[in-house]
């Protein structure tokens, strides 16, 4: 008889609760006859069963089981064909729900007998390991209470997790002994960190989570809490995010006292409270009290509030003070328990000093008995009344914020006050409050939903907690059709916007059907990142019409956003699918390239003599010796070029045009726009007419040679036309260049040339496309103008471009193999 181990078993468990929820999913939506939607949800459930018989997640034991749910398959799918949802819904309700619970009942008969004598692996996960910022407290409560509930705790970050192995590098303790040592995944993870990254992503796709979402900072959750119309919104105190000065005093206008808040403020730091007195402003910035002048408010605001754009909000003083005047709030720290059931940890006051508006323990602050306090503050009656009501609030709060991010969140640190009238105000929600006087408490119940997230095999969606990028397509619940498998690769285009075909999309789809090949169209909200699918468009009748597809076999990045740090997602999502061109003029400066060229005897002669800006009166000195020279701003690439006229003027060309400026001018203009800016200044060609020629070429993988795409050129016969002029020919038998041929092989043999240095350079990362320039001028002298390993500026042979990104494609997707 075949048998399963344990984690075969949990597998199991996740898949068929996963399968359970999409049936219950599909049946809704049989009800409502939905059909694009159930065929998508109901290839989804027939994904899972195969993933359970192919993995021999099934058994012997289960065998007649796995027979019945593969006819309850074959059935619905004949009934989705015909539309005969009324036998849809008597098969699912009366037969295939049944049996999958059935085989979870079994399935989890085997966990429980497997269980017994196991020691549970728990990982406490951070982006960064939590060893390196929970105080000492925290950790040795947690590995005191572990060893009580028979499990083990395992400390780790994104750099200590090997995916190919499907190990960690983690540290745990052992007998009292802090240990190092290389283990297989754990069998759930205790989720502290409040980053989304890559690698807390993938592991999220293997291992259950106890939470994977965070209710973010002072403004990202009141606005969830207003777009989704919660109850709870009564309880927030009036804020604004703080835009300009206008702005504020329109709120202090309406408001005449208010707190301003950093969105990452934290132990009373960066808080400050401003009271308007006429024409005067009381600021408190803890003790210290400041009265300002309309003017030296405004410089205030400019200087610390707005000085870091939208860092800051500003929100109505709330009085919530003592019978001593002191100030206070009530934190309620509120956690999921081993039933996966909210429950209150601890709760109680935190009081300030009398002459601060804080109320923080870490500014001089101290705690009181939670109901002595409401008593002792508003008398029997109504603090007894306000406890029940708070201690309500605490559970009811947490269940509905809960609720907001996918039931994805396993504790919370709520802050709330009652004001001079008797009204209760919620100041602040946290995934990690502090726990100093009960680290004892909450470790109990760390571990124990730890433990309860894994024997019952929760999985959390990462749909719910997509909140971050805005109008993110969910399979789930999109209308749109699934794209049929054509077992065609597909070459997926990442684009910033989908509008009418392009020349070399066009030039692409030609030559897709005449490799049969597919391409598609994805933009950065098309991603489905929980479900691994794209709302890819493909083309059809010379429209791009959207559909529900697998991730693409190739990308070919159009978007080319790789630095931008708000799209790295993307890029990491599509780590393992080949890339066209995966490089980027980031990955070495110019300055670092041409040192890495000198180094080549033929290419060193191809130098202009170059150096980096360290003062702007090194560009003049560079300007005076060579009287034309070009400035590149390293960090963007962006290329302007100084021109010396006659009478001590100076000509500035840009891409965006062409300014005279005196000797002072110019400096002053360099002072404001190249200070703390790394730049590279080169001496540019200086005798007139001169020849610029771009060469263009691709890797092919197989003969390990470059292609030429295309070789085009420009005359210049001004320094103005070296970046104004938009003429570029493409090079044929026709043009007239004297000595063409010659040139052609001497200025292809350099680009190679420069390609083999460059890769050697950054091995780890494969160059296939480069673009070289060079410039010839009137002495024949030749110098590299430009060395671009970004897609190329200007394409002029699409057809034979197109041609060789497909034969790139197919040849890197066999060195994946």
């Amino acid at each position: 008889m075949t048998t399963i181990n344990q984690k075969q078993v949990t597998q199991s468990l996740n898949i068929v609760n996963t399968i359970i929820e999409a049936t219950e999913h599909f049946q809704g939506l049989a009800k409502e006859k939905e059909v694009n939607q159930s065929i998508f949800i109901f290839g989804s459930i027939v994904d899972g069963i195969q993933a359970l018989t192919q993995y021999g997640y099934i058994n012997s034991t289960h065998k007649n089981l796995a027979e019945k749910l593969e006819k309850n398959i074959l059935l619905i799918a004949k009934n989705i064909e015909n539309a005969k949802f009324a036998k849809i819904l008597e098969i699912t309700q009366f037969s295939f729900i049944p049996n999958l619970h059935k085989l979870k009942f079994l399935l989890e008969e085997s966990s429980q007998e497997s269980k017994e004598d196991k020691k549970l692996r728990i990982g406490v996960y951070g982006f960064r390991n939590p060893l390196n910022f929970y105080p000492k407290p925290r950790i040795d409560a947690m590995v005191e209470e572990s060893e009580k509930q028979n499990t083990i705790l395992y400390f780790f970050g994104d750099d200590d997790v090997n995916f190919s192995e499907e190990t960690i590098h983690a540290t745990f303790y052992q007998n009292g002994d802090k240990k190092q040592g290389y283990i297989s995944f754990p069998d759930v993870i205790n989720n502290t960190s409040t980053k989304k990254t890559h690698t807390g992503r993938k592991l999220h796709r293997r291992i259950p989570f106890t939470s994977y979402f965070f209710v973010g900072n002072k403004i990202s959750l009141p606005e969830r809490l207003l777009q989704t119309g919660n109850k709870y919104v009564r309880l927030l105190v009036p804020f604004q995010q703080c835009h300009s000065i206008e702005q504020i005093h329109t709120f202090l206008a309406n408001n005449p006292k208010v707190v301003f808040k950093h969105l990452r403020a934290n132990r009373g730091e960066n808080i400050y409270f401003v009271t308007k007195k006429n024409q005067r402003y009381v600021l408190l910035d803890q003790k210290k009290e400041t009265i300002l002048t309309a003017e030296g408010f405004d410089k205030w605001l400019n200087n610390v509030i707005l000085k870091e754009k939208n860092s800051y909000i500003i929100q109505k003083y709330i009085h919530t003070r003592t019978k001593n005047n002191e100030p206070y709030h009530i934190r309620a720290h509120v956690q999921k328990n081993a039933d996966g059931d909210w429950q209150l940890t601890y709760i109680y006051p935190r009081i300030g000093n009398k002459k601060s508006n804080l109320s923080n323990i870490s500014t001089e602050g101290r705690i009181e008995n939670f109901q002595d306090f409401l008593i002792e503050q508003y008398g029997e009656k109504q603090g007894k009344k306000y406890t029940e009501n708070i201690l309500e609030l605490s559970i009811d709060v947490a269940w509905n914020l809960d609720k907001l991010y996918g039931m994805a969140i396993d504790e919370l640190g709520l802050d709330f006050a009652i004001d001079d009238k008797g009204r209760i105000w919620m100041h602040e929600a946290n995934n990690g409050p502090q726990t100093a006087f009960h680290e004892e408490k909450r470790a109990v119940n760390t571990i124990a939903y730890a433990k309860y997230i894994y024997e019952n095999g929760i999985v959390h969606s990462v749909s719910a907690n997509s909140f971050q990028y805005k109008n993110q397509f969910n399979a789930r619940t999109s209308n749109l059709s699934t794209r049929k498998d054509t077992n065609q690769i597909v070459l997926g285009l990442i684009v910033p916007s989908i509008q009418k075909t392009t020349p070399l999309q066009k030039a692409l789809l030609e030559a897709a059907e005449d490799q049969n090949t597919d391409i598609c169209l994805i933009r950065p909200s098309d991603i489905d990142f929980e479900n691994m699918l794209v709302r890819g468009h493909f083309n059809e009748e010379d429209e791009w019409k959207p559909y529900i597809s697998s991730y693409p076999d190739i990308i070919f990045d159009r978007l080319k956003a790789k630095e931008n740090e708000g799209l790295q997602i993307i890029y990491e999502e599509f780590e393992d699918i080949p890339f066209i061109n995966s490089w980027s003029n980031q990955i070495l400066n110019v300055t670092s390239l041409y040192e890495r060229l000198k180094e080549d005897n033929n290419l060193a002669t191809l130098l202009p003599d170059y150096s980096r800006v360290k003062k702007v009166r090194d560009v003049f000195h560079w300007v005076n010796t060579y009287h034309l020279i070009k400035l590149t701003l390293e960090a963007t690439r962006e290329v302007m070029y100084v021109y010396q006229l006659p009478n001590n003027k100076f000509e500035l060309l840009t891409r965006k045009g062409t300014k005279i400026f005196s000797e002072f001018q110019l400096k002053q203009h360099f002072q404001k726009n190249l200070s703390k800016k790394r730049v590279m200044v080169e001496a540019a060609p200086k005798h007139f007419p001169m020849q610029q020629f771009t060469l263009h070429l691709m890797k092919d993988l197989n003969s390990n040679n470059w292609n030429l795409v295309d070789m085009t050129y420009k005359n210049c016969n001004h320094p103005n036309e070296l970046v104004h002029q938009k003429i570029v020919s493409a090079l044929h038998p026709n043009v007239e260049v004297h000595n063409l041929d010659a040139i052609k092989d001497n200025l292809v043999n350099s680009s190679k040339r420069i390609a083999d240095i460059l890769q050697n350079v950054q091995s780890t990362s494969l160059l296939t496309e480069l673009e070289v320039s060079f410039a010839i001028d009137a002495e024949q002298n030749v110098t590299i103008s430009s060395v671009n390993t970004d897609h190329p500026a200007y394409l002029s042979n699409l057809k034979q471009y197109a041609k060789l990104v497909f034969e790139l494609g197919k040849q890197l997707i066999l060195l994946e193999k």
